[in-house]
C-alpha cells in the first residue's frame, strides 16, 4: 500500500484507496507499478517479487522512490491542471450531448440501416475524442475525495452513457421480426450470465439459488437452436434488394450467440453449486472443531467431546459426505477445460481447505484420545510415585535396587510429560491444579534422589558390612573366646576363610555384571540418540513423534547421568574400604572406574547436543530457559551448602563413619558451583547492565560460602578415611590381644590340647601380614597426602605407637608358641621314657626350641613378616588409645611364662 499511497498523493484521481485494503500485498504492488508506468511514465525498475520478501534490496527501492520525487518536482501545478481539465471535459461533454440529440433527430425518419450507421459513426467519433478526458470522466477515487466540479462531471457522463444505451435499445426494438425476438433472447441470456452468482453468507442457502439460475439458463438455452437457425436463414433484402439490417449487426448477433454457446456456463454453475456444497460442509465442520478444540476441563468432559466427535464423524459419515461433494466438484472442474482457468484459484483453495479440514478432524480425535490417555497415566502414576516415596520414608529404606529406581524414573519422566501436556491443553483451574501437583512431585523427587543410594553392588556391600562388623576382617570371632576342639576349630577357621574369599569373588563378579549391564543400556541409548539426531538435523519436516522421542531421550539421558555418578561414587567408596588385597586388585584390574568415566563424558556430550536441538525445535526463549537453569542451579548449590554445614556440624559425634564418608564424598564430588557459574555467565549475555552486576555479586557470595566448606569437606574426608583405617587396625590388634590372653589362661590351666594348631592359624604370616600390613600401608599413604605438618607428625607418632604395640604382641605370641612347642615335645618324651631328670628335660626343651621344622609357621617368621612395619610413617587425627597398662601386663605375663618354662 505504500507505493499506492505515494501515487494517490501525486494523483488522487488514479487510485481508489478504499479498494486497495481488500487486495493482497502482491496485487497492490502489481497495480502500483502498472499505474506508475502507464499514467506517470515512471519506468518499472522493480517487480512485486523483489519487494514482497522478508529482506528486500533497500538500494533498489530507494532508487525507484526517487523517480516519484522527480515526477512531483516536474509537475508542480498538478491540482490546477486537473481542475482545468475537468472544465474542459465538461465543455466537451456538453458538446457531445448536443451532437447526440441532433443525430437522433436527423435520423428519425431514416431507414434502420441509416440509423444504425449513424449510431456506429457517433460511437467511433466519441471514443476517439474522449481519450484525453478518460482520467477525469471516470476517476478512480471515492466520491468523498472528489470536488464539486468532478462530481458534476461524473453525473453528466453517467447520464450521457444512459442516453446512448437508450438509443441502442431503441434501435434493437426496431429490428424486423424475427431478429427482434432473437435480439431480446440474446440480451436476456447475456444479462443472466453477467449478473454473476447469488451472494449469500450462508452456503447452504446459496446452493438452491444457483440451482434456480441453472434451471433458468437451461430454459433459455432450450431455444438456442431456434435463434441460431434464424440468424442463419434470415433474408436480409427488401423488395428493392437493399439490406434490411446492416450486415455488421447480423455478424454482431452471430458472434454474441457463438460466445454464449462456447462459454460452458452450465458447467460453471454446476462447479459453483458443488463448491458451495463443499463449503457448507466445511462450515459445519468448522463449527464442530471450534467446540472440540477448546481448553479442556475434566477427564469426563473430554470423554463427552470424544463421543460427540464419534457421533458426528463416524455415525453421520461426515467425511464420506465431504469426499463425495468434493469429488463432484473435482469432476466438474476437469470438464471445464479452458474455462477452468477462471476458477482455478477457487478450486486450489477449496482443495487445500478440504485437506486441512480432514487433517484437523483426525488431529482433533488424536488430541482427545491423547488427553484421555494422559489423564489415565496421570491418575495411575501419581499415586504410585507418592506411595513409593511414603514407603521408602516409612520403612527407612537405605538403598533402592537399580531396576526399581529405573522403573520409578521412567514413571517420573512419563508423569512430567503427560502432566505438562495436560497443563497446556486444560483450562486455567484444571491446569493450575495439575501444575501444582507436578511442582510438589518434582520437589519431592529432587529431595528423594540425593538421599536414596543406589543398590548397585549389594554383594560387595554385604562383605564390607561384615568386615566392619567384626572390626578387622580376620577369621576370628567372638566364639573363639571359648576353646574348641583342635581339629574342629582349625577346619572351621579354614572353611570360614574359603567362604569369605568365595563371597568376595562372587561379590566382585556381581559388581562387574551390574556395571556392564548399565553400560550396555547406555550404548543402546547412544545409538538411538544418534539415529534421532540425524533425522532431526537433515529432515525438512519435523514430525511430532520425533519431537516426543527427543524429549524421552533427554529424560533417559538425565537418568543415566545420575546412575553413572552414583555408580562411580559407590565404586570409589568400595575400593577405599575393601580390606582384602586380592579383591582390591580385582577391582582395579577390571577397569570399571575408567569405563564409567568414559561413559560419563560420552553422556554429557550427547546431552549437550540433545538440549541444543530441543531448544531449537521447541522455540523456547533462550533467556527464559537460562533463567530456569540458573534458579535450579542455585537451589542445587544451596542444598549442597546446607548438607555440608550439617555434616561438618556432626564431626564431634562419634560413630557412623561409613555413612558420613559416603555423604562427604558425594558433596565433595558435586559440580553444583560450576553449573551455577555456567548459568550465571549464560544469563549475563541476555541481562541488562544492572542485572549483570547483581548476578556477579550473587556468584561471589555463593563462592564465599561454598569454597571454604568445600575445603573443609576435603579435609574431613581425609579424617574419615584415617579414622576408618585406624578403627580396623585397632580392631585387629584387639583380636590378637584377646587370642593371646585366651592362650595364656589355657596354658596356666594346662589345657593345651589343639591350642598350638589354633595359635598357628591365628598368627600365621598369611593372616597377620595381610590384615595389619594393609591397614598400616593405607595409613602411610594417607599420611603422605596430609598438607598440615602438625597433622603428619601427630599421625606418625600414632603409627610408631601402633608398631611398638604390634612388635610386643608378636614377641609375646612367639614366646607362647615356644612354650606350646615345648609342652608338645615334653609330652612326647614323657610317653617314651617316664624316668628322666629335670636337667635332661631342660636340655631337650632347649634343643626343641632351637630346631623348629621348616614346614611349621614359627613366630620368628611372623616377626620377619612384620619387619616392614618398623619403617612406616604415621597418620592425622588418629591417636591410638593409651594402653600402657596393657603393655605392662603383657610384659608381666611373658615373664611369668618364662618363669614357668624355667621351672
Amino acid at each position: 500500500m505504500a507505493f499506492l499511497a505515494v501515487i494517490h498523493a501525486l494523483r488522487p484521481d488514479l487510485i481508489d484507496m478504499d479498494s486497495v485494503r481488500h487486495r493482497s500485498s502482491k496485487e497492490n504492488l502489481k497495480e502500483a507499478f502498472r499505474i506508475a508506468e502507464h499514467e506517470l511514465k515512471i519506468p518499472r525498475l522493480l517487480e512485486p517479487e523483489d519487494v514482497d520478501v522478508v529482506n528486500p534490496d533497500e538500494k533498489s527501492i530507494m532508487t525507484y522512490v526517487a523517480q516519484f520525487l522527480k515526477y512531483s518536482k516536474d509537475a508542480p501545478c498538478t491540482e490546477a491542471s486537473a481542475q482545468a481539465k475537468v472544465k474542459d471535459a465538461m465543455a466537451w461533454l456538453t458538446l457531445q450531448e448536443k451532437k447526440l440529440q441532433k443525430m437522433q433527430k436527423d435520423s428519425a425518419s431514416e431507414t434502420y440501416v441509416n440509423k444504425y450507421h449513424s449510431l456506429l459513426s457517433f460511437m467511433e467519433s466519441l471514443n476517439e475524442e474522449k481519450e484525453p478526458f478518460v482520467d477525469v470522466l471516470s476517476p478512480k477515487g471515492s466520491t468523498k475525495e472528489l470536488d464539486e466540479d468532478q462530481l458534476q462531471l461524473r453525473g453528466a457522463w453517467a447520464s450521457f452513457t444512459c442516453q446512448i444505451a437508450a438509443w441502442k435499445a431503441e434501435l434493437d426494438e426496431a429490428l424486423p421480426s424475427p431478429l427482434k425476438e432473437t435480439e431480446a433472447w440474446l440480451t436476456d441470456v447475456e444479462e443472466l450470465v453477467e449478473e454473476g452468482l447469488p451472494t449469500s453468507q450462508n452456503y447452504s442457502e446459496a446452493v438452491p439459488l444457483i440451482q434456480e439460475k441453472m434451471s433458468l439458463f437451461k430454459s433459455l438455452m432450450g431455444s438456442s437452436d431456434y435463434h441460431s437457425n434464424i440468424l442463419l436463414t434470415f433474408e436480409n433484402q427488401d423488395e428493392s434488394r437493399l439490406p434490411v439490417v446492416p450486415p455488421d449487426k447480423l455478424e454482431e448477433m452471430k458472434r454474441r450467440l457463438n460466445t454464449i454457446l462456447g462459454r460452458k456456463f452450465i458447467l460453471l454453475l454446476e462447479f459453483q453449486a458443488s463448491k458451495y456444497s463443499v463449503l457448507a460442509l466445511l462450515d459445519e465442520a468448522k463449527g464442530k472443531l471450534a467446540v472440540w478444540n477448546v481448553t479442556y476441563e475434566t477427564e469426563e468432559s473430554v470423554a463427552v467431546l470424544l463421543e460427540d466427535w464419534r457421533k458426528f464423524i463416524e455415525e453421520k459419515k461426515f467425511l464420506a459426505q465431504l469426499d463425495n461433494s468434493f469429488q463432484k466438484c473435482e469432476e466438474t472442474y476437469k470438464n471445464l477445460g479452458r474455462e477452468c482457468e477462471s476458477v482455478k484459484e477457487e478450486y486450489v483453495t477449496l482443495e487445500k481447505n478440504v485437506h486441512l479440514c480432514r487433517q484437523h478432524i483426525h488431529n482433533t480425535k488424536a488430541t482427545l484420545q491423547r488427553v484421555l490417555t494422559c489423564w489415565a497415566t496421570y491418575k495411575e502414576d501419581l499415586p504410585l510415585l507418592k506411595a513409593s516415596f511414603e514407603a521408602t520414608k516409612k520403612d527407612q529404606i537405605k538403598e533402592v535396587p537399580f531396576e526399581t529406581l529405573s522403573h520409578w524414573n521412567t514413571k517420573y519422566t512419563s508423569l512430567n510429560e503427560v502432566g505438562s501436556f495436560l497443563v497446556e491443553v486444560s483450562s486455567g483451574e484444571v491446569g493450575a491444579s495439575v501444575s501444582k501437583e507436578l511442582r510438589r512431585l518434582n520437589k519431592r523427587w529432587r529431595k528423594f534422589i540425593p538421599k536414596t543410594p543406589l543398590e548397585l553392588k549389594q554383594p560387595l556391600r554385604k562383605i564390607q558390612d561384615q568386615t566392619t562388623g567384626n572390626g578387622s576382617g580376620t577369621i576370628l570371632s567372638e566364639a573363639s573366646a571359648v576353646p574348641a576342639e583342635p581339629h574342629e576349630s582349625h577346619d572351621g577357621d579354614m572353611k570360614a576363610v574359603e567362604k569369605q574369599e568365595d563371597e568376595e569373588s562372587m561379590g566382585q563378579s556381581k559388581v562387574n555384571e551390574e556395571v556392564e549391564k548399565l553400560l550396555k543400556e547406555l550404548r543402546l541409548w547412544e545409538l538411538e540418540t544418534k539415529s534421532i539426531l540425524g533425522l532431526l538435523r537433515h529432515g525438512d519436516d519435523v514430525d511430532g513423534s520425533l519431537v516426543d522421542t527427543l524429549q524421552h531421550l533427554i529424560a533417559k539421558g538425565s537418568m543415566y547421568e545420575e546412575l553413572l555418578a552414583r555408580t562411580e561414587d559407590t565404586l570409589h567408596m568400595d575400593v577405599e574400604s575393601v580390606s582384602n588385597l586380592e579383591s582390591f586388585q580385582n577391582v582395579l584390574r577390571a577397569g570399571l572406574q575408567a569405563k564409567i568415566q568414559d561413559a560419563k563424558e560420552g553422556v554429557q556430550i550427547t546431552m549437550v547436543e540433545l538440549s541444543a536441538l530441543w531448544k531449537n525445535l521447541s522455540g523456547e526463549s533462550p533467556e527464559q530457559d537460562v533463567r530456569l537453569q540458573l534458579e535450579e542451579a542455585k537451589k542445587n548449590l544451596e542444598s549442597y551448602i546446607m548438607r555440608a554445614q550439617q555434616l561438618l556440624g556432626q564431626r564431634a559425634h562419634p560413630g557412623g563413619l561409613i555413612s558420613k564418608y559416603k555423604e562427604a564424598l558425594e558433596i565433595f564430588n558435586t559440580n553444583s558451583l560450576a553449573k551455577y557459574l555456567q548459568a550465571v555467565e549464560e544469563l549475563k549475555h541476555h541481562a541488562p547492565s544492572d542485572e549483570k552486576l547483581r548476578l556477579e555479586e550473587q556468584y561471589r557470595d555463593a563462592c564465599a560460602k561454598w569454597e571454604p566448606l568445600h575445603h573443609e569437606i576435603s579435609l574431613y574426608i581425609q579424617q574419615l578415611k584415617i579414622a576408618m583405617e585406624e578403627g580396623k587396625l585397632r580392631d585387629n590388634i584387639a583380636k590378637l590381644e584377646k587370642q593371646i590372653n585366651k592362650e595364656k589362661k589355657l596354658l596356666r590351666r594346662g589345657k593345651t590340647r589343639g591350642l598350638i594348631q589354633e595359635h598357628e592359624v591365628c598368627f600365621s604370616p598369611e593372616s597377620v601380614a595381610h590384615q595389619l600390613e594393609h591397614h598400616v600401608g593405607v595409613l602411610r599413604v594417607l599420611c603422605e597426602e596430609l598438607t598440615s605438618p602438625e597433622s603428619q607428625q601427630e599421625l606418625k607418632r600414632a603409627l610408631r605407637d601402633y608398631e611398638q604395640k604390634i612388635e610386643r604382641l608378636v614377641k609375646c605370641a612367639s614366646e607362647i608358641h615356644m612354650t606350646l612347642r615345648s609342652s608338645q615335645e615334653d609330652a612326647l618324651e614323657e610317653r617314651g621314657a617316664l624316668t628322666t631328670t629335670e636337667n635332661g628335660r631342660r636340655d631337650a626343651h632347649s634343643e626343641a626350641l632351637l630346631e623348629i621344622p621348616e614346614n611349621q609357621p614359627s613366630t620368628e617368621k611372623v616377626l620377619n613378616a612384620m619387619e616392614p612395619l618398623k619403617n612406616f610413617s604415621q597418620t592425622p587425627e588418629l591417636k591410638p588409645q593409651q594402653e600402657g597398662s596393657i603393655v605392662e601386663k603383657e610384659g608381666k605375663d611373658c615373664k611369668a611364662l618364662s618363669d614357668l618354662w624355667e621351672r
